[in-house]
């Protein structure tokens, strides 16, 4: 099944960064971060759960309609894809055979029990996804046969969009609030000034409890999320090509282009050089 699937996503060119996969097709999954370059046309029939991490912002287009797209979605069983990809476009893609659904879940699962799942994740829950997804890529990169270790990165995948994270639901709508405008400060603020403490006084709350309010909620700190914010700001400007490393730190919000080189090889596995050579040589 997951080879199917693959199949029918690779009949346009992909270029593979990095890719793991179970030994047993029918019982596992396929993991993979690729290149797609502009101009591809995505037809695709999903005959295995798949969830696409966008590490850019794509740009698609759709009949006449062009838009762009960013973060995490799912594809069920039985899903028709269809669009054209306007501009090069990094991802993660995860396939995840039927079998190895029902084991998890423990129960048998038909086109009408996959319908149920939620595909619509709110901010908090589309940002752990892309930890996780990023954890296998982690793991893929080194070439390290971790299997307990993605088996259980691969259950926590399906139970963020399986079973609703109940504590983070149960919080009131005030709460709710609270997170969003954390989210929408990070996102759209100069990330060259922002500051924990920027985001304390936004919440009003002292930056101490902030931050452990924080950790709690995300399982990061404040300033881990700021520095993964520059970091996807940075791999925007890497894949455009044409800015120098200096001006890619200063635009990302990093302080130097030792500071940037550092963190980002510490999060990516590669230095910010390396990623956009690898990245150059796949759109030659």
């Amino acid at each position: 099944m997951i080879d199917e699937t693959w199949n029918g996503m690779s009949k346009y060119p992909v270029e593979f960064l990095t890719k793991i996969e179970s030994n047993d097709s029918e019982l596992g999954f396929f993991f993979a971060e690729v290149i797609r370059n502009e101009g591809n046309v995505i037809d695709v029939h999903h005959n295995a759960l798949t969830i696409i991490c966008l590490k850019n912002k794509a740009v698609k287009k759709i009949g006449s309609k062009i838009f762009i797209e960013e973060g995490v979605f799912l594809r069920k069983p039985g899903e028709t894809t269809n669009f054209e990809i306007l501009s090069p476009t990094h991802l993660q893609i995860l396939m995840i055979s039927n079998a190895y659904v029902e084991t998890v879940l423990k129960q048998k699962m038909s086109l009408y029990d996959y319908s149920k799942i939620n595909s619509q994740l709110d901010l908090y829950n589309q940002q752990l996804i892309i930890s996780l997804m990023d954890s296998l890529g982690y793991i893929s990169r080194g070439n390290i046969k971790k299997t307990k270790i993605i088996d259980n990165i691969i259950q926590a995948i399906l139970n963020v969009f399986i079973n609703e994270d109940e504590k983070y639901h149960d919080l009131k709508k005030s709460d709710r609030i609270f997170w969003k405008k954390v989210y929408n400060y990070v996102e759209n603020e100069n990330l060259q000034s922002i500051k924990v403490t920027d985001l304390a006084i936004l919440v009003q709350m002292s930056e101490r409890h902030f931050s452990r309010k924080f950790m709690l909620e995300h399982g990061v700190s404040p300033y881990q999320y700021i520095i993964a914010a520059k970091i996807k700001k940075s791999i925007e400007y890497l894949m455009i090509g044409h800015f120098a490393l200096s001006e890619i730190a200063f635009l990302s919000g990093f302080n130097d282009q030792s500071q940037f080189s550092t963190l980002f090889k510490k999060k990516m596995g590669v230095t910010p050089l390396e990623y956009r050579e690898k990245y150059m040589s796949h759109n030659i």
